[in-house]
């Protein structure tokens, strides 16, 4: 839903209105610099004013979310077995890789002995 009259927003950016300040919508218009909306407080008080890109809709006029990315894993145990089992392939690797250096190593000694 857009940004009009009477929908209510949450401050999401900017530096005058604190960030979190949820209201409706009192005047939705052109400013100097773009878009901007009055907003009238939940929590009462007077009345703030903003760039239009700082507010999100908000409450039962906001949009639904997005579904949640799931994880391959499935469940906690299954991540965590996932991830045990790929540290073991990676200490496997470094220990072949910590022999190859120390036979490189032990070929150059020996041919800077001969």
């Amino acid at each position: 839903m857009d940004i009009a009259k009477g929908v209510t927003v949450r401050v999401v950016r900017g530096k005058k209105v604190p960030i979190g300040t949820t209201g409706v919508v009192i005047w939705f218009g052109d400013g100097k610099y773009g878009p901007r909306v009055g907003i009238k407080p939940a929590a009462g008080g007077e009345a703030v004013w903003t760039d239009a890109k700082n507010v999100e809709v908000a409450g039962a006029d906001a949009p639904a979310p997005a579904p949640q990315a799931v994880l391959p894993f499935g469940t906690d145990a299954q991540a965590q077995a996932t991830l045990q089992a790929r540290i073991a392939q990676l200490e496997a690797r470094l220990e072949a890789l910590e022999a190859l250096a120390a036979a490189a190593a032990a070929r150059r000694a020996a041919a800077a002995a001969a």
